[in-house]
């Protein structure tokens, strides 16, 4: 044994690329984080855990630093490519990459019991997409004053009356409760306006 180590399985790699930008979350180098995860967004733009982490490492910043923008762009996206397109999608757009994605695994889960987990996986991942986005807008409003606070508040009661209306279980008792909750606060906050 010469020492020499062979060549790394990419997807160790890429699984320690987004711990480093994980961590620079803990940490709060959001900037730092940001730019790790836009790399790995770059050589794998759909891969939806990717996209998903960087959402929340979006919103995360603009919750400890009180940074408006960062709010927006956890919801928008982020960071736009040469092709005019955000390379972090944000929650919006996760959110409908998502469910195409769990609607494509759901027409075979039938019959195959990985694509059932799969689409399972995804609906979660997608009733929390949404979630954040009412989430958001919820915290946007707590750093806005005046029309832009009641219209954030309207906007995040818009979205959960219209996931309300689009899936009537809300994605199971543990989403229901979760939007049940988000609903009372932002009508608190309306309360307030």
């Amino acid at each position: 044994a010469s020492g020499e180590r062979g060549a790394r399985d990419p997807r160790q790699l890429l699984a320690l690329r987004k711990r480093l930008a994980d961590c620079l979350v803990e940490l709060g180098s959001f900037e730092d984080a940001l730019q790790q995860y836009a790399a790995l967004l770059r050589e794998r733009p759909t891969m939806l855990e990717l996209q998903q982490a960087a959402a929340m490492a979006l919103q995360t910043w603009g919750v400890q630093q009180q940074r408006p923008a960062a709010l927006d762009q956890a919801v928008r996206g982020a960071m736009p490519g040469p092709d005019g397109k955000n390379v972090v999608w944000g929650w919006l757009r996760l959110a409908t990459a998502v469910d195409g994605a769990r609607r494509r695994a759901a027409e075979t889960a039938a019959s195959d019991p990985a694509a059932a987990e799969r689409a399972e996986r995804l609906a979660d991942m997608f009733f929390e997409a949404r979630y954040n986005v009412a989430r958001v807008r919820l915290l946007s409003a707590r750093l806005a004053t005046g029309p832009a606070r009641r219209e954030q508040l309207n906007a995040a009661r818009q979205n959960i009356e219209s996931m309300k209306t689009l899936y009537p279980d809300l994605g199971g008792l543990r989403w229901q409760a979760a939007f049940q909750k988000l609903l009372a606060e932002i009508d608190e906050e309306l309360t307030k306006s």
